[in-house]
């Protein structure tokens, strides 16, 4: 009878320990399990807190980019301009307005803005004619860094070429697919007076032209074989 008494005396202890473990993961969960663990088996050789990571785990992004589907250009005279990339480049002009004027190649958009005229934000009701709801942000230098920078000086470089000595020096580059289309090219340019800056020929076998607009932003032609995709 008395050895029965001792062995239910300490399993009645140990019961009510595990409910006293039991109540305090339930009713304390802000405590954590590893504060609960520190706290318990302070004194107990050979046992170290628990630690978990509370790092939050970045989101990958929610599509793939499929291509750039615009760029744009910032322009001192909208009717020079259109007629060289219209005329001389050959590209599709889809919108010509003295504000902005945009150029369809492939699946690519070339637009042209107006200097100093867009670095507002236009905000849009979707009231008549207007192209939706909403606000297009503004981009390109306002008229305060237009005028820092010189950029409405209007001389041109020297040897009479035709675009200002002042420039953003903006680049562009268009895609052929031989060496020899950009060969072409270079002839092209020199019977229409297009400013030919220089040429590349490149380690993998490409070959560019580079070449000034009439802004001075700097174009460029170029075949396959520059970059690994290309």
């Amino acid at each position: 009878m008395l050895s029965l008494r001792y062995t239910i005396v300490p399993c009645a202890c140990l019961v009510v320990l595990t409910l006293i473990l039991v109540e305090l993961l339930v009713s304390r969960p802000k405590l954590g399990v590893a504060k609960l663990h520190a706290r318990h088996l302070v004194g107990t050789p050979n046992l170290q807190p628990f630690h978990y990571s509370r790092r939050k785990v970045r989101a990958a992004a929610p599509t793939k980019i499929h291509h750039v589907l615009e760029t744009c250009l910032y322009i001192r005279n909208m009717d020079k301009s259109v007629k060289f990339y219209r005329d001389i480049l050959g590209l599709q002009n889809f919108m010509d307005t003295p504000k902005l004027s945009g150029f369809a190649i492939g699946d690519t958009t070339l637009l042209l803005f107006h200097l100093g005229d867009t670095s507002a934000d236009t905000n849009f009701t979707g009231v008549g004619t207007q192209p939706g709801r909403g606000q297009i942000a503004g981009h390109g230098p306002d008229a305060n860094i237009v005028s820092a920078l010189g950029l409405q000086n209007g001389t041109t470089i020297s040897g009479g070429r035709g675009h200002p000595e002042v420039s953003l020096k903006l680049h562009f580059a268009f895609a052929v697919e031989r060496r020899e289309d950009v060969l072409l090219w270079e002839d092209y340019f020199k019977e229409r007076d297009v400013h030919i800056h220089s040429t590349m020929d490149w380690d993998r076998g490409g070959r560019s032209v580079y070449f000034f607009d009439p802004d001075g932003h700097v174009g460029e032609v170029v075949s396959r074989g520059i970059w690994a995709h290309w």
